[in-house]
């Protein structure tokens, strides 16, 4: 990726950013830290993925920014106002967003006054904002101005040092807290350094960032703001920073520990790594930026439940029913590939049911679980129950809600079946090359969505499925247009091809305790096509039958006829 120059007006002048990739594309903000510049993200934005659209801004006063006005004391709401600025010149609705030190700060800030705007925060190796006891309020206030008017007085009695190009070099070389490698220097100080006619330097950042910048919150304040932020948090630590171990930075961290939507994750390297080694945290970054198929529920150090929904839904089938399950377990809902906003299997070739088995394996293995509850709806279901039976060592328990399939197919039918696939996929394929996909209005969506639906659901259901299941055609446009987001090959059949004789072969392994949740409305299979199935689940001991009033929906259009089996089978049999 190369980068561009780009220049937002604000009322003083000017905020300067380079920005990566296209703009159409998922948007990340980047901030820095104190006194450095956007520069600072140089190396970590090339190792990090395409599909996203990164604006890297010079903080006011940094880099090739306009300093703010003179005479008054820089704090964090001054940046944070100027990052209310940038977003609305760039007219970004929501955006993720990456800080460094002070601009984890600003972005945390940010974050609990507009959460509305950040779907996700990153802060690498952020060590505060320090909170200010009661006491020491009027202490730090008179410290505060009396450093401001030392500051100005010297910076108007006198011209700015002047340096050569190593001297400058030298001095962030040693002069820094944190150790920064020579590429390192040479990267950051590029857009610090202001040049002379003869050939010497200047350094070009406010004078003023030498002064406290905090807001003065008292601890409980502070307790609050931070408890403010919504949106999931990857909170990078550098274990080299002996910072972290002052008591007033662990009496921060514990505060950002407090919040349920905050994941800590200690990194080897100092304050700088993002910089120094940029390869430490990419893959961190990259797993946390592509995490929109996950929306999770809960705390992390509880025992984990996988939630996994039917075919043409989204990981929002869950959203009603959750609230009313035991908050003894962190829930992780996954939109599978190719559903809600996850990416699709590769183009021009049918879909396979163990592809999407294999998608459910990286899923735990990206959670590094050793052991999960699995919870899935119809399709989601059916992948439990093979996953169960595949990796009996990783499921403890697992809940199904309304199918027992997947469906077997006869011995006879099977070359039938094959050929079908097949001129089925191309049929589709020459119907959608060159097509664009319909566009509808939300209301239009949702009415499509309820009337090609074989079972029933209620308008509220059938909206809380189309606002992840759709996609915006124009985020500019005054009446917006949607298309859905499933991928198209889901309309065509992927069941494995396989006799319920082998299937049971399969199936006969699942170990754990195991609820099938079942519609009435929906039993009739039970004595046809998956007659074989019901019949073999039904004489498992570690199987459990239960059965509701409902149709296949009925877990979201009805939670409450849900709950209760889910609830008692968990406390049964997965006790903590």
């Amino acid at each position: 990726m190369n980068s561009q120059e780009i220049s937002i007006p604000v009322p003083w002048g000017h905020i300067a950013a380079k920005t990566w990739g296209h703009p159409l594309a998922t948007r990340v903000l980047c901030l820095h830290g104190k006194q450095d510049n956007c520069g600072t993200f140089d190396r970590l934005i090339p190792l990090l993925r395409q599909g996203f659209y990164f604006v890297c801004i010079d903080i006011p006063g940094h880099g090739h920014s306009s300093h703010f006005p003179p005479g008054f004391r820089i704090t964090l709401e001054c940046f944070v106002l100027a990052i209310k600025r940038v977003v609305d010149h760039l007219a970004w609705t929501t955006f993720n967003c990456i800080g460094h030190s002070m601009g984890g700060m600003i972005s945390s800030l940010f974050a609990s006054l507009y959460p509305e705007h950040i779907e996700k925060l990153i802060m690498i190796d952020c060590a505060g904002p320090i909170s200010i006891e009661p006491q020491d309020t009027v202490k730090f206030l008179r410290e505060s101005c009396n450093n401001l008017l030392k500051i100005e007085s010297k910076t108007m009695s006198r011209s700015p040092p002047s340096y050569t190009y190593e001297q400058a070099i030298n001095l962030v070389l040693t002069k820094r807290p944190s150790k920064l490698t020579r590429q390192s220097a040479d990267v950051l100080i590029q857009r610090t350094l202001q040049k002379h006619s003869n050939d010497s330097y200047s350094l070009s950042t406010d004078q003023r960032m030498k002064i406290d910048y905090n807001q003065m919150f008292s601890p409980m304040q502070h307790m609050f703001i931070i408890h403010s932020i919504k949106c999931p948090v990857l909170y990078l630590l550098a274990v080299e920073n002996l910072y972290h171990n002052l008591p007033q930075i662990k009496s921060v961290k514990k505060m950002y520990k407090s919040n349920p939507n905050v994941q800590i994750v200690k990194v080897n390297g100092n304050h700088d790594v993002h910089l120094n080694h940029p390869e430490r945290i990419a893959d961190l970054i990259n797993n946390f930026l592509l995490s929109k198929l996950t929306k999770t529920y809960g705390d992390d150090t509880r025992p984990a439940v996988l939630c996994v929904h039917g075919i043409q839904d989204n990981c929002d089938t869950f959203v009603t029913l959750l609230p009313l399950l035991p908050n003894d377990y962190y829930y992780v809902c996954v939109d599978l590939p190719g559903h809600g906003r996850s990416a699709r299997f590769p183009s021009h070739v049918p879909l396979e049911f163990v592809n999407y088995l294999g998608s459910i394996k990286w899923v735990v293995d990206h959670f590094s679980w050793s052991e999960l509850v699995y919870l899935g709806h119809s399709f989601g279901g059916q992948l439990g129950s093979w996953f169960a039976a595949v990796y009996p060592d990783l499921v403890r328990c697992l809940v199904v809600l309304d199918t027992m399939g997947p469906r077997p197919v006869k011995l006879a039918d099977t070359l039938a079946a094959v050929r079908s696939r097949v001129e089925d996929a191309q049929s589709l394929y020459r119907r959608q090359c060159g097509r664009q996909p319909p566009v509808y209005t939300f209301d239009e969506a949702v009415g499509k969505m309820m009337a090609g639906r074989p079972s029933r659901l209620t308008d509220e259901s059938a909206r809380i499925l189309a606002r992840r299941g759709l996609v915006v055609v124009d985020d500019e446009a005054d009446d917006k247009s949607y298309t859905f987001a499933c991928d198209q090959r889901l309309k065509l059949a992927f069941n494995p091809l396989m006799t319920f004789d082998q299937h049971e072969q399969i199936l006969s392994n699942i170990a754990c305790p195991t609820v099938f949740v079942l519609a009435d409305e929906n039993r009739a299979r039970y004595s046809t096509y998956l007659k074989d199935a019901y019949e073999f689940y039904t004489k498992r001991p570690n199987v459990t039958v239960k059965v509701v009033s409902g149709d296949h929906d009925v877990h979201l259009n009805h939670p409450d006829r849900v709950f209760k089996h889910v609830c008692d089978f968990l406390r049964q049999h997965c006790t903590i």
